[in-house]
């Protein structure tokens, strides 16, 4: 006799459907007993889930402590570069302008030393003084263009290093691009130098380094001086209307924006010296490479 509910089974002996009124009886319309499931080798493993997200220190997720500085990277856009290669080949080259200044201000005095004595000075002095100048001022030229680029390299490099350290008044960009705008770098630069150095120490207020304000004085001074010197030794040397004295004394303010030049230099090397091995020893960039140290990120490493 069918179910009259479910019209899929039978009614059996105790007049109950297996299927709508409650287990089966044994018997006909018992079904076969069920295999327990078995585990499936080649399932992929099973994870706990991870507590659901809201208040409380239950739906709370703490963010993974930061590497001590010397045991690793912190958390930061890029992994820090190492500046001490950099560093030598800026000491060099710094190095290399401040001798060709030094030849400028040998020159500089030649000439000084002829214009007042030029009616004793034959034709054939004058032209070695003159060809000596000429030769000083080409090599200081090419020595400007070979030290440069390398030292805009290792000034980025040092300003991208703090990136997310520290307060910054101006972006990385600017590490670059300020030297190229007129008269704004002679500030601009300096203040970027002044938060690196803050940011690479530690220290809540910039600048600190004696050698960075020694070497904007000197560069600042030098430029300022060449400023004055050359348009007053070109209007000095003028055919229509030649001055001695004015040339004389165009030649004595180009020797000091030359020692000027020189003192930038040697401040300079200082400077750039200083800061590379802080920032070097503060990122754990010794000469065999970044220290030891837990990825920033858990699970991913740089």
């Amino acid at each position: 006799m069918e179910c009259t509910r479910c019209r899929a089974a039978f009614v059996g002996a105790d007049g109950r459907c297996p299927r709508c009124d409650g287990p089966p009886a044994q018997g006909a319309y018992a079904p076969p007993p069920q295999a327990p499931p078995q585990p499936n080798p080649y399932a992929p493993p099973q994870y706990g889930a991870m507590p659901p997200p809201g208040p409380g220190p239950a739906g709370t997720y703490p963010a993974p402590p930061l590497a001590p500085y010397g045991g690793g990277y912190p958390a930061m856009l890029r992994p820090p570069a190492r500046l001490a290669g950099l560093s030598t080949a800026v000491t060099v080259l710094f190095a290399l302008v401040a001798v060709l200044a030094l030849l400028r201000v040998v020159a500089d005095y030649r000439l000084y030393d002829a214009l007042g004595s030029i009616w004793t000075t034959d034709l054939a002095e004058a032209d070695s003084i003159d060809d000596f100048r000429a030769t000083t001022i080409v090599l200081l030229f090419v020595g400007f263009l070979a030290a440069a680029p390398v030292f805009l390299v290792w000034f980025h490099k040092a300003r991208a290093n703090v990136e997310g350290l520290g307060r910054h008044r101006h972006s990385t960009g600017m590490a670059v691009g300020a030297w190229f705008i007129p008269f704004a770098n002679w500030w601009i630069p300096k203040a970027i130098t002044d938060d690196v150095v803050a940011a690479s120490r530690g220290a809540q207020r910039p600048g600190g380094l004696g050698a960075v304000n020694g070497w904007w004085a000197c560069w600042v001074l030098s430029s300022v001086l060449a400023g004055i010197g050359w348009p007053m030794y070109s209007s000095s040397m003028n055919e229509s209307d030649p001055s001695l004295e004015g040339a004389r004394t165009a030649s004595l303010v180009l020797m000091g924006s030359n020692l000027a030049l020189i003192g930038a230099g040697i401040c300079a090397i200082l400077a750039v010296r200083t800061i590379s091995a802080v920032q070097d020893a503060r990122f754990g960039l010794g000469p065999a490479g970044p220290a030891p140290g837990p990825a920033p990120y858990p699970g991913q490493g740089w």
